[in-house]
């Protein structure tokens, strides 16, 4: 049977909690506080002390603090009874972890409940096997016990077994959790591993570059495979002492600042994978939230309402800062109150540089007048607005936007709030859907129309031979004949090139490396670079995989991308081609709609740049559709079949251009062959 420590100088009380707990399987013993000394009792055979508020109502009572100082000694779970929310004893518990309280009045419910919680705590405590708390217990159990009573959560029990459960998942060496010091070191706070690493441990965070980059840039960094004569091997076995093949740094970050690592070594040719890193950069999320929760809800119970609400905010505040979208405030004035993290982004700006400056100032006037002028709309308006921003490295986002009016608690207008949501990958997947229907229409009635030509065409080259052959060799009129002739062949070259584009041949795919096939293309163009003064490089990476492909069709899109380069270059140029692996590292197309369809199997990238006139913003859009063309003598099918032809052969093509400065193609093309 479970005992409690009693003081009090109530009898009522003493017999109310007797009754209320007797129904739990608890004893109590009553203490009076004027004749209380902690040292003269047996207090081990106890289990939670119980603190009545009330009696420092009495003029015998002795220092309230000492004797909460002894209490603090015994280690017991303390429960409080406080006779308003303004007692001065709910400032001096604060610093107490095991303390927990109850305002008068409370009924048995409430007392049975916050006895059981406390002892179900320090069973729990008691029962870990340190340092390695061995509880297999799931992300979402965690986050929902936390959400569930943040107060009674036991914060560093429950990180700690976060990291030992993933130490044993992910069959890890060495885990270590460190702290942050003001003094610009990181300490060794706990670890797990078949080499132990010295808790305590302190080690400057600028003789440690990856700790600083971590802890400055808030991102976690990945070194998957470490050589001997790597830096970072070679700092970590400096001083660690340990021969390690892989390693992971984790910041985990609370309102925007770095407050912990979590490091991570694999040893002795051990290497970790990609989907290691992602369940590792998953559960540090869930460390953050813990931190944030302890943080922000623990300190609030023992302070002002305006710590309070201080702290409260600064939850919604890490709330906010994990939308998926971005969050604008400002004033009347347009001065910038608060943007969250998401929209710090989207407007390439840090979160407090923004602040006091001006919405204009931000994104342009331009910009500013188009949100603004979408307030006008009427409610129910189809077209969403949007806007394009331009990021400080050249490239350009599209980003939806709404406005709504914010009023105060006194309903007055005090401003307005700004959604912004990043739109520029599924506006380019809708392009992209877009050109292939009205590509695929275009083919089948391109196909219908050539039908249709050539049937009569063929008859009139039948009836303008016959002519031929009637007419005399010297007869004036032969000459007209041979020109109609002519002209009948130049358009049955055209409409075999229109049943190219229609009903593109099947691919004969096979594996075949990429360098035979630009080396078959170049010699065809020779005379054309040398006629025209262009140079030509090629770089390809080491180890190139074969592609698996129709040669004969991507030979023929190769020249036909070269062909396009050199008539672009007036003048002197230069044309370089640049081949090599694609990697989920390529982070210039990690937003673009096939990122994830060419790092999910082999595909080799084929980068062809020139120094050509470049291609118009305008026209940019259009290159693909048949028979658009910018060139004096052309037929607009030339790019509709090389993307007829990357697509049959399961590729993927994309143009870049500046007018003035050039045209970039990328080209990727398969190394694998699908799966039947």
């Amino acid at each position: 049977m479970s005992k409690i420590f009693l003081i009090s100088n109530s009898n009522h009380l003493f017999q109310f909690i007797k009754e209320s707990v007797t129904e739990i399987n608890f004893q109590v013993d009553l203490f009076l506080p004027e004749e209380l000394n902690f040292r003269d009792k047996d207090i081990s055979q106890y289990t939670v002390v119980i603190f009545d508020g009330n009696a420092l109502k009495s003029s015998q009572m002795p220092d309230p603090s000492a004797i909460l100082k002894q209490i603090t000694e015994t280690h017991l779970p303390l429960l409080v009874l406080l006779p308003d929310q303004n007692s001065i004893l709910r400032s001096w518990i604060s610093n107490i972890p095991t303390a927990d309280y109850l305002y008068y009045p409370f009924d048995k419910t409430d007392l049975q409940f916050r006895l059981n919680k406390m002892l179900q705590n320090r069973q729990a405590e008691q029962t870990a096997p340190p340092p390695q708390p061995n509880i297999d217990r799931s992300l979402s159990r965690n986050i929902q016990e936390l959400l569930s009573d943040p107060i009674h959560f036991n914060y560093e029990f429950s990180i700690k077994s976060l990291l030992y459960n993933l130490y044993k998942n992910l069959d890890l060496d060495i885990i270590a959790y460190f702290e942050l010091e003001k003094q610009g070191q990181v300490r060794i706070k706990f670890s797990y591993g078949n080499i132990s690493l010295p808790t305590g441990w302190r080690i400057p965070v600028q003789q440690f570059p990856i700790f600083t980059e971590a802890i400055q840039h808030r991102s976690p960094l990945f070194f998957k495979k470490l050589t001997k004569s790597d830096p970072i091997y070679l700092q970590i076995k400096s001083y660690f002492n340990l021969d390690v093949s892989s390693a992971m740094v984790l910041p985990i970050v609370v309102a925007h600042r770095t407050k912990s690592l979590v490091v991570v070594f694999q040893s002795h040719g051990k290497f970790l994978t990609s989907q290691n890193f992602d369940v590792a950069r998953e559960w540090s999320d869930v460390i953050s939230s813990v931190l944030c929760f302890q943080e922000n809800f623990v300190p609030a119970l023992s302070g002002s309402e305006d710590h309070k609400w201080r702290t409260s905010f600064q939850f919604i505040d890490h709330v906010i800062n994990h939308l998926n979208f971005g969050i604008v405030i400002i004033n009347t004035d347009k001065v910038i109150k608060y943007l969250n993290r998401p929209a710090a982004n989207l407007l390439a700006i840090e979160p407090e540089a923004a602040l006091q400056k001006t919405l204009p100032e931000v994104i342009g006037e331009e910009n500013c007048q188009t949100i603004f002028e979408s307030l006008e709309q009427k409610d129910g308006t189809f077209e969403r607005p949007e806007l394009r921003l331009e990021k400080p490295n050249g490239d350009s986002i599209l980003v939806s936007f709404t406005i709504t009016n914010f009023k105060d608690r006194g309903n007055r207008h005090d401003g307005y709030i700004i959604s912004l949501n990043d739109i520029t990958y599924s506006k380019e997947l809708q392009e992209e859907m877009r050109r292939m229907d009205r590509l695929a229409s275009l083919g089948v009635m391109a196909s219908g129309i050539a039908h249709e030509i050539r049937n009569p065409l063929a008859g009139i080259k039948a009836i303008a031979q016959t002519f031929e052959e009637e007419l005399d060799h010297d007869d004036p009129k032969a000459e007209f004949v041979k020109r109609i002739i002519k002209q009948v062949n130049r358009l049955d070259k055209l409409l075999k090139t229109l049943f190219s584009y229609a009903k593109p041949q099947k691919p004969n795919r096979q594996f075949i490396s990429i360098q035979h096939i630009i080396q078959d293309v170049i010699p065809l163009l020779k005379q054309n670079l040398y006629k025209n003064q262009i140079k030509l490089t090629q770089t390809f990476a080491p180890d190139l995989p074969d592609l698996y492909i129709d040669a004969g069709q991507i030979q023929q899109v190769i020249f036909n991308l070269l062909l396009n380069s050199i008539q672009a270059i007036e003048g002197k140029g230069e044309i370089q081609v640049h081949v090599t692996p694609v990697t989920p590292q390529l982070k210039k197309f990690e937003r673009k709609p096939f990122f994830r369809k060419i790092t999910e199997n082999p595909y080799l990238l084929i980068h062809i740049s020139d120094t050509g006139k470049g291609i118009e913003p305008e026209n940019l859009q259009q290159i693909f559709n048949p028979f658009f063309t910018t060139k004096t003598f052309g037929t607009g099918l030339g790019l509709s079949i090389v993307y007829q032809i990357v697509k049959e052969n399961d590729g993927i093509i994309y143009f870049e251009s500046e007018v003035n400065k050039g045209t970039d193609c990328y080209l990727f093309l398969p190394a694998f062959e699908p799966s039947k």
